[in-house]
């Protein structure tokens, strides 16, 4: 058996794929650092501008109750009103809890019933129009919110044209094997790869679990979003990405706020992981590809040093999967140069996430946690590029 070193690859091809699969990669090392930087100065603001929170929920449960009351609890003192926009739920439980609500909390809760469900975009859309706060923030309805998250999020909105911010989100679920792992990916997701992008005021996508929109920015994009489309079929998933999307192709600047904390349930099963990653990688790629051309024209930089590198990465990443198991189980060349670039990369981001970190649940996180996650993530995960492309046309939300 050949062994494949380091320092040594095998053809053009994997040259051609390990420069293309690095670049984003060594680009997030740079940013990240310099995000770093940044956050170490950051002292919470002691303005406190108008807020609402808008909540879209669907047959939530009781859990709906407790979202509601960590919004609350924030004690908050120009809270405008809490929005939340009940789509059509049909469990008998979720109406029936709003309605005590609304009458615990008289004039500062909003329920808007609607009978027919008609996606979260629709409601986001339904709550922006009952606001006129100075800033908007929408949060999931599975999810709770940390200590002076408000706070912490109207102070990311003081930095110079900044439009949307998005909070540090982590997994309230009970731990299992796979919800250690979600745990782990999105220990390097968020606190790795968001703190990079936000070093250029890019951050690709302000999440629903919890993110603040300046409401004057939203103004300028919010027209023709609900009913928006992708070759002729309305997209119902990718919400916040899209919006993302708007908001940056009108100039403004997108941060992410470490320390504005956010706890959300996770797929407890493989089978809904799967389920979830997939409607994800689709709203990832129709987002994608649907303002690439734009964002080379407008925002140029944040298409050509994140944007582009990212689609190509994701494209490409499958391939090395396959040509690396193919190399090892066929022509018999144990991938050495792969496995230790892993193990490098995986220490490196391991080593980063715990750099200017105060959020307990990051710094338990182990680099056996990291190592397995980036596994899972790029031996798996990235696979479901396929099924996605292949279901693109299929615009349900594939988990309900």
């Amino acid at each position: 058996m050949k062994i494949n070193f380091v320092i040594h690859v095998e053809s053009n091809l994997e040259r051609a794929l390990a420069l293309i699969w690095a670049y984003p990669v060594c680009a997030s090392f740079v940013l990240f650092f310099t995000s770093v930087v940044r956050e170490d100065s950051t002292k919470m603001t002691v303005d406190a501008p108008s807020v609402s929170i808008i909540i879209c929920c669907f047959n939530e449960g009781e859990g709906i109750r407790r979202t509601i009351v960590s919004c609350i609890n924030q004690g908050y003192k120009n809270l405008d009103k809490i929005v939340v926009i009940d789509d059509g739920s049909t469990d008998d439980i979720t109406r029936k809890i709003l309605r005590e609500v609304e009458e615990e909390c008289g004039s500062l809760v909003e329920v808007v019933y609607k009978e027919k469900n008609q996606g979260k975009r629709h409601g986001m859309y339904d709550g922006y129009l009952k606001s006129a706060s100075k800033y908007i923030i929408f949060v999931d309805s599975d999810t709770i919110l940390g200590d002076n998250f408000i706070n912490w999020m109207v102070t990311s909105m003081s930095g110079a044209n900044v439009g949307g911010a998005v909070a540090n989100i982590k997994i309230s679920s009970p731990d299992s094997m796979i919800i250690k792992l979600q745990k782990a990916m999105y220990a390097r997701g968020i606190n790795f790869q968001r703190r990079a992008e936000s070093a250029i005021g890019a951050v690709s996508c302000l999440s629903g679990c919890g993110a603040i929109y300046r409401r004057d920015a939203l103004d300028q994009v919010m027209d023709g979003w609900p009913t928006e489309s992708f070759w002729g079929k309305p997209v119902g998933f990718g919400d916040d990405r899209s919006l993302t999307n708007r908001i940056l192709l009108k100039g403004y600047r997108t941060v992410y706020q470490p320390k504005a904390t956010v706890y959300t349930d996770a797929p407890e099963s493989f089978r809904k992981l799967m389920k979830q990653q997939i409607r994800w990688k689709k709203g990832w790629l129709i987002n994608s590809l649907k303002v690439v051309l734009p964002f080379l024209k407008r925002r140029p930089f944040v298409a050509l040093i994140l944007q582009i590198p990212y689609i190509v990465s994701a494209l490409v990443t499958p391939v090395i999967v396959l040509h690396v198991a193919y190399a090892s189980l066929i022509d018999g060349v144990w991938p050495t140069y792969w496995i230790l670039s892993m193990l490098l990369l995986t220490l490196s981001m391991y080593l980063c996430t715990k750099i200017g970190l105060t959020d307990q649940e990051t710094k338990e996180a182990t680099f056996l946690d990291f190592f397995s996650s980036a596994v899972f993530t790029i031996g798996i995960l990235s696979m479901l590029i396929v099924p996605a492309v292949a279901s693109i046309q299929k615009r349900g939300w594939g988990t309900r």
